[in-house]
C-alpha cells in the first residue's frame, strides 16, 4: 500500500468517526425545565407539546411515560418536545431526559383523559381553552358535508361570562373557526336548516348563516311588557313557516297564550291565541313546548291549580290554516323537553327533562285521527331515544352501579331489544342521528369536580346496528 493510499484511507476513517460521534446519543446532564404544556389534557392519540426552558439536543435520550407506559416521542426540536398520548393513559406522568426524571402533575399540569365513548370508528372531543373557565356546554350539533357545526354556551344564563358561539370543525372535531353569536344564552332550541339556523336570544328571533353572520331578526315582544321569568321557547318549522310562542314567561296568568307564525325572511304572518279556559280550579297557565304531530302544530300548556291537586297539563292542535282543532286538558303528565317525535307519536321520560336512572318510566303517546291524545304504553325503562333506519336506539343513563349501555329495539313498541354494552355512552340529554352516525353532546369534567367543559362524541352506527 503506497503512501497516497494510506493518506486517503486515514482521511475516510476520520470522516466516518466524526459522523458516528454526531449520531451517538448525548447522555450528558441537561438543565431544562418544562415551561408550558399544550394542550394540558389529552386523549390517547392526541399530540402534546412541551416547551422547555433550554434547548434539548436532537440526539438526547428522551423518554415520556404514563404510569410506566411509554409514549411515542415524535419531535425534539430546540426547546420543543412533542409526543403522542398512549392507549389507556393513566396518571403518574414522567419526562426523562438523559436519565433525569421530571414528574408532571396529572391533576393540574397534564390531564390524561379516558374516553367516555371508546369503540371502533368512534370519536370524542373535549373543548378546553382554559382550566378556570366557567361551565361550557354543547347545546346542539349539525353536519353539512365535511364540517360539523356546534352551538356552545359558556357560563350561567345571567352571569357576566354568559355567551353563545358557533364552532366549525372538521369530521374529527378539530376546530376550524369559532364565531361569537351573542353574550347570553339562547332562550330556545336551535332549528338547523341547509343554509342557516334559527335561534332565539331574549325576545328576538334570529337567523344566522354557518359563518356566524346574522341574516335577519324578528322582535317577538316588547320587552317592557313581557314581565315574569322566561322559559325556554320551542321553534318548529312547518310548511315553510316558523312557529313559536310569543311570550315564554313562566306564569302567563289567565291571558291567552299566543302562537306566532313567521316566514323565511323573518316577517310576521299570523298568530293564534290559545285561551286559558274557565275552570274555577285553575288560576294560571304557562308554555311548555311546540312540535309537529301528524302534519299539525301540537302544543302543551302547564295549568296551575288553585291547590296542587288541581295542577294539570293541557294540549292544543292547530291545522295549516291556523284553526284550533283541539284545546283540552289531559291526565297525562306531559314532558318539558327531551322528546323523540315520530309521525303522530311522542316518546318521553316521565317526570324529568333528564332521564332519572333511579325511577325510570318511558312512555309513548299518540294523537289519533280525531285529535285525541292517547297513552300507547308505559314501561319501566328510560333513556335518550333516536332512530336509525328501522331500529330504535335508547341511550341508557348511568345508574347507581355506574353501568350504562345502548338498547336497540326492532319495533315502535320497544319489544325484543338487543343490548350493546359500551362504556360511557352518554353525557348529555340529546342524541342526534345524522347519516350513519349518532352524535351525543353536552359537557364533562376535566381537571376538577365542577369544571364542566364542552364535549361532543359520535358513534358509527354500522358497528352497533346490524
Amino acid at each position: 500500500m503506497n503512501l497516497k493510499t494510506k493518506i486517503t484511507l486515514a482521511f475516510i476513517l476520520t470522516i466516518f468517526l466524526s459522523c458516528s460521534s454526531e449520531t451517538d446519543e448525548d447522555t450528558s446532564p441537561i438543565d431544562s425545565e418544562i415551561v408550558t404544556i399544550t394542550p394540558n389534557f389529552g386523549y390517547e392519540g392526541d399530540e402534546i407539546t412541551f416547551e422547555m426552558s433550554n434547548p434539548i439536543p436532537s440526539n438526547a435520550n428522551v423518554l415520556i411515560t404514563y404510569n410506566g407506559q411509554s409514549a411515542i416521542v415524535n419531535e425534539i426540536n430546540g426547546t420543543t418536545i412533542k409526543h403522542i398520548v398512549p392507549n389507556n393513559p393513566e396518571s403518574s406522568i414522567i419526562l426523562t431526559i438523559n436519565g433525569q426524571e421530571k414528574n408532571i402533575n396529572s391533576a393540574t399540569d397534564l390531564r390524561p383523559l379516558k374516553k367516555y365513548i371508546d369503540c371502533e370508528n368512534c370519536r370524542e372531543k373535549a373543548f378546553v381553552s382554559s382550566n378556570d373557565l366557567p361551565t361550557e356546554n354543547i347545546l346542539d350539533i349539525n353536519k353539512i358535508n365535511n364540517n360539523i357545526y356546534l352551538i356552545k354556551t359558556k357560563g350561567s344564563q345571567f352571569s357576566s361570562e354568559a355567551s353563545t358561539s358557533l364552532i366549525k370543525t372538521d369530521l374529527d372535531f378539530n376546530i376550524i373557526e369559532e364565531n361569537s353569536l351573542f353574550n347570553e344564552h339562547p332562550n330556545s332550541n336551535i332549528l338547523f336548516e341547509n343554509n342557516n339556523f334559527i335561534i332565539q336570544k331574549d325576545f328576538e328571533l334570529l337567523s344566522y348563516d354557518y359563518d356566524g353572520n346574522q341574516l335577519w331578526s324578528y322582535n317577538i315582544i316588547n320587552v317592557s311588557s313581557s314581565g315574569g321569568t322566561q322559559n325556554i321557547n320551542s321553534i318548529v318549522k312547518h310548511n315553510s313557516h316558523y312557529y313559536l310562542f310569543k311570550n315564554i314567561i313562566f306564569n302567563q296568568g289567565q291571558g291567552s297564550i299566543e302562537i306566532l307564525k313567521v316566514n323565511n325572511s323573518g316577517e310576521f304572518v299570523s298568530s293564534v291565541e290559545i285561551p286559558f279556559g274557565n275552570n274555577p280550579n285553575h288560576n294560571s297557565h304557562s308554555t311548555k313546548y311546540l312540535t309537529v304531530l301528524d302534519n299539525k302544530i301540537f302544543g302543551v300548556r302547564s295549568i296551575n291549580g288553585t291547590v296542587n291537586n288541581f295542577d294539570s297539563d293541557a294540549y292544543f292542535v292547530i291545522d295549516n290554516n291556523d284553526n284550533i282543532l283541539k284545546n283540552s286538558l289531559t291526565n297525562i303528565n306531559l314532558p318539558q323537553s327531551n322528546l323523540f317525535v315520530e309521525g303522530n307519536s311522542i316518546y318521553f321520560n316521565d317526570g324529568n327533562p333528564f332521564p332519572n336512572p333511579n325511577s325510570p318510566e318511558l312512555k309513548k303517546i299518540s294523537l289519533d285521527n280525531t285529535n285525541n291524545l292517547n297513552m300507547d304504553w308505559s314501561r319501566a325503562d328510560n333513556g335518550i331515544i333516536a332512530k336509525y333506519n328501522d331500529k330504535y336506539l335508547m341511550f341508557l343513563p348511568e345508574n347507581n352501579s355506574g353501568f350504562n349501555a345502548i338498547s336497540v329495539f326492532n319495533d315502535n313498541n320497544f319489544n325484543n331489544s338487543d343490548f350493546k354494552d359500551i362504556q360511557g355512552v352518554r353525557y348529555g340529554n340529546s342524541a342526534k342521528v345524522i347519516g350513519n352516525e349518532v352524535y351525543l353532546f353536552g359537557n364533562r369534567t376535566i381537571f376538577f369536580a365542577n369544571d364542566y367543559h364542552a364535549l361532543v362524541g359520535k358513534y358509527n352506527l354500522n358497528n352497533i346496528v346490524n
